[in-house]
């Protein structure tokens, strides 16, 4: 029973990183993109 527990915490945490990151990314690449123009 603890060790689902775990797993689903770990899931969770992985699953908020991902989100975090995708954000970033998308960040990153409207700004790229600016420079991109910009230039």
């Amino acid at each position: 029973m603890v060790e689902t527990r775990k797993s689903s915490d770990k899931l969770k945490i992985l699953t908020i990183e991902a989100f975090h990151s995708q954000r970033k990314l998308t960040t990153f690449l409207k700004w790229h993109k600016k420079q991109v123009f910009n230039s």
